[in-house]
């Protein structure tokens, strides 16, 4: 019913993602550093940077968390 109504609402409000559901990302601490490797090395593998900052994620959920930030920014 939750995801219904959520839905419901952005549809009507034209919102974007403004809704979360679940645990918070174990790369919130991370972000600043992350987005700096970023823009000083853009040819870095995802699995680079976990190495390179010692995350604990896996590059896939690296990526993710990425697009996410990306997504929100716009």
């Amino acid at each position: 019913t939750v995801y219904y109504m959520l839905r419901q609402l952005k549809s009507e409000q034209g919102a974007r993602r403004n809704f979360r559901v679940g645990r918070r990302s174990q790369l919130e601490p991370f972000k600043q550093q992350i987005l700096d490797l970023r823009k000083a090395s853009p040819d870095f593998s995802m699995q680079e940077i976990c190495d390179a900052l010692k995350l604990p994620v896996s590059p896939s959920a690296l990526i993710r968390k990425l697009n996410d930030w990306r997504r929100d920014a716009e």
